[in-house]
C-alpha cells in the first residue's frame, strides 16, 4: 500500500487532473505580458508528468524508459489532436514541441542516471 501511495497515485492524479484541465474549454489566465507563457506551461506540465512516471518505472526496476518515452510523446500528440474538439481551445505543434522538450528532458536525464 505503502508502493502504491508513494509512486503509482502520484502519477495517476496527476494525469488525472492534466487530463480534466486540458478539456476545460477556456482555462482563466494570469495576466502576465509575456508571448509564449504557455508553452513554458506545456513544458513544465510534461516536466512533472515525466518525472512522476520515470520515478514510478525506476522503482519498479523496469529498464525500458524509451518504451515509455514512446507512451509519453503518444500522449501529448493525442492531447493536442483532442483539443481541436473543444471549443475555446486550439491544437498547436509549438505546444506538443514543448511537451516533446519535457519528455525529453527526463528522458535523457534517466538515461544518465542508469549508466
Amino acid at each position: 500500500m505503502k508502493f502504491f501511495l508513494f509512486y503509482p497515485l502520484p502519477f495517476i492524479l496527476y494525469l488525472f487532473i492534466l487530463v480534466v484541465l486540458t478539456h476545460i474549454p477556456q482555462l482563466p489566465t494570469i495576466p502576465i505580458n509575456f508571448n509564449g507563457i504557455d508553452k513554458i506551461e506545456h513544458f513544465f506540465a510534461y516536466l512533472i508528468l515525466t518525472f512522476l512516471l520515470f520515478r514510478w518505472i525506476k522503482k519498479i526496476n523496469y529498464q525500458n524508459y524509451f518504451l515509455f518515452f514512446l507512451l509519453t510523446t503518444l500522449y501529448a500528440i493525442t492531447d493536442e489532436f483532442f483539443q481541436l474538439f473543444i471549443p475555446g481551445r486550439t491544437a498547436s505543434v509549438f505546444d506538443f514541441l514543448a511537451d516533446f522538450l519535457a519528455i525529453s528532458t527526463i528522458f535523457l536525464i534517466y538515461k544518465r542516471i542508469k549508466k
